[in-house]
């Protein structure tokens, strides 16, 4: 059979550089020479070019309604990326559903079903609706969170901690809860939740203070734990030291009680 030539080569690659594309088959690794047979009638449905992209690079990840969400790559820090609706489509985040936010840089993102609260360290939106198509709504600034784990939700309540510690509503009023402690706040802080000590946790990453919130009675109390973190599982409380020791909370010797 006569083999084109480089220049016939060239010009179907130029007419083809547009697409449309079609999924046609896989090569083994390796394998440098693929002849196409195949009809134009049984290629198939045309493959959408934006999807199967993903991020390169993130900061934090979380499910929003049936999607995935992305933020903090550094090429778009203003955006989120919304993968397709999961769990199949978990891997795909087409261009068309990626949302540019008008905040400088996302920090945080935080979900309570299908609405979003997306923060900078100095603003945050609220994004509600449907994640595919969102609705921006400014909650004004001065609210926000200095990373991904400085900011959670809990109860229906959203808590982000920048220097100072916020408390949202799901209306979005927000609320600085930290002023009878904004001396002793830390200047780095991890946000945890309890529901075994019914408290927030706001852990200083730099010394492991815990700076606990108890949410019955709103009252603040300092613990030395030394913690780098803390989880629960199976109805108790788990700290992890800063030297990376596992330790089981007694959450009857744990004030108050």
């Amino acid at each position: 059979e006569e083999q084109a030539s480089l220049a016939e080569i060239q010009q179907k690659l130029a007419e083809s550089a547009n697409g449309p594309f079609y999924l046609l088959d896989f090569l083994p690794r390796g394998q440098k020479v693929y002849i196409d047979n195949t009809p134009d009638m049984n290629l198939g449905v045309p493959i959408d070019p934006g999807s199967g992209d993903y991020p390169r690079v993130v900061e934090g990840v979380v499910r929003w309604g049936d999607h995935i969400a992305f933020w903090g790559d550094p090429g778009a820090p203003a955006t989120v990326y919304v993968s397709e609706p999961g769990p199949f489509g978990w891997e795909s985040y087409p261009h068309t559903l990626r949302f540019d936010t008008s905040l400088r840089e996302v920090k945080a993102l935080v979900t309570i079903g299908r609405d979003a609260i997306a923060l900078s360290e100095t603003e945050a939106v609220a994004l509600g609706g449907d994640p595919t198509n969102p609705q921006e709504v400014r909650l004004g600034s001065g609210i926000g969170a200095q990373s991904p784990r400085a900011a959670g939700t809990f109860d229906g309540v959203i808590y982000a901690f920048n220097g100072r510690i916020w408390a949202i509503s799901p209306n979005g009023q927000a609320q600085d809860i930290g002023l009878p402690i904004q001396d002793i706040l830390p200047t780095n802080g991890r946000i945890r939740f309890s529901g075994v000590l019914s408290s927030l946790l706001l852990i200083d990453e730099d010394d492991g203070r815990v700076l606990r919130f108890y949410l019955p009675t709103k009252e603040w109390f300092v613990e030395d734990r030394n913690a780098r973190d803390c989880f629960e599982s199976g109805g108790k409380l788990y700290w992890i030291s800063r030297g990376g020791e596992l330790a089981l909370d007694h959450a009857d010797e744990s004030s108050p009680k």
